[in-house]
């Protein structure tokens, strides 16, 4: 499903830190499970997600 491709995008985006998908996934628990929603969550979050921090922050 489409919802499902967004959140695959999200979990990838984390590089595999658990505390950044749990994060992500504890701001969604009020919200309306829609794709809308779940597209909004992951271009709010991309400034935030592994692959902007400095080398030495990284897993």
């Amino acid at each position: 499903s489409q919802i499902e491709g967004v959140g695959k995008s999200i979990a990838d985006k984390c590089g595999g830190l658990p505390l950044v998908v749990q994060t992500i996934v504890s701001s969604m628990r009020t919200k309306r499970i829609t794709e809308d929603n779940w597209k909004s969550v992951e271009n709010r979050n991309e400034r935030c997600l592994p692959h902007r921090l400095p080398p030495n922050m990284e897993a």
